[in-house]
């Protein structure tokens, strides 16, 4: 049985391995449905702190998360996803790792 460091680097080298198929089919704002587009903005105006996209693949939601400044931090367990993103956007952070190993602290 695969622990779980061993089940991460599989789902990695998975998106990995198509992160440019789904970067062309999904990876823009464009590309979202105008409704998607509407709640999600509705919801980053109505929340309050910081945020954590966990799973932000080319950052482009994170992107739409941190407009007018609002402190958002990025996440992806694909290096490519993150590399799509850094090179995409200054800001916000975008940080490559695997969600249970965050440099957070729990409940935070």
């Amino acid at each position: 049985m695969p622990t779980d460091e061993q089940s991460g680097d599989d789902v990695a080298s998975a998106y990995d391995a198509r992160a440019a198929e789904y970067i062309a089919r999904l990876g823009s704002l464009e590309q979202m449905a105008a409704e998607d587009r509407a709640l999600i903005t509705r919801w980053r105006d109505a929340t309050r702190g910081p945020m954590l996209d966990v799973g932000c693949g080319p950052g482009h939601w994170t992107a739409l998360l941190a407009e007018g400044g609002r402190e958002v931090l990025g996440v992806d367990v694909s290096a490519e996803m993150i590399a799509a993103a850094r090179s995409q956007w200054e800001a916000p952070e975008f940080l490559q790792s695997d969600a249970a190993a965050l440099p957070a602290a729990t409940a935070r």
